[in-house]
């Protein structure tokens, strides 16, 4: 698998980095590394698949790996860790046409950036206007048209 910038993506390498930080007690950091590594797998989906939506079990494994996390942990996430998880959370929903709970996910966000500049909203607009169409998954970038079936992930949480 390649990255945008065309170099090759280990996965494998990547999970054991964050697995470490976990076996040190970085709970927040191994939280942050596990959202990361699903919000890039599910960009990989879309570049695999095409338009195709990615699998209910795979959005449920990845929504119960966090859960299970943050109950073992006792911790909630807060900020950026919310931001992402808001984001996969949201994806979850629409796949299930849950699109009530993905619009709530979606409005969360959108209080979160409320002072950001207007470009962190593009994506969260763009998701919120076309949630009964939306398939494949795909990183935002300004200045880009997307149709009304891309799912917009946004990459500044990191």
């Amino acid at each position: 698998m390649q990255n945008i910038l065309k170099e090759n993506v280990n996965y494998i390498d990547f999970m054991n980095k964050v697995n470490i930080l976990n076996e040190h007690n970085f709970l927040q950091e191994y939280v942050k590394g596990k959202l990361k590594f699903f919000a890039c797998r599910m960009v990989d989906f879309g570049r695999i698949n095409g338009d195709s939506r990615i699998s209910v079990s795979f959005m449920t494994e990845c929504i119960n790996e966090i859960e299970k996390i943050k109950l073992n942990n006792y911790i909630s996430l807060q900020g950026r860790e919310r931001y992402l998880y808001n984001y996969i959370l949201c994806y979850f929903y629409i796949i299930q046409n849950q699109y009530e709970n993905a619009k709530a996910a979606i409005i969360e966000n959108l209080a979160y950036v409320k002072e950001a500049g207007a470009t962190y909203k593009i994506p969260l607009e763009h998701n919120l206007a076309n949630l009964e169409t939306i398939r494949r998954v795909e990183w935002f970038q300004n200045q880009c048209n997307y149709p009304e079936n891309v799912y917009l992930l946004d990459s500044r949480f990191w």
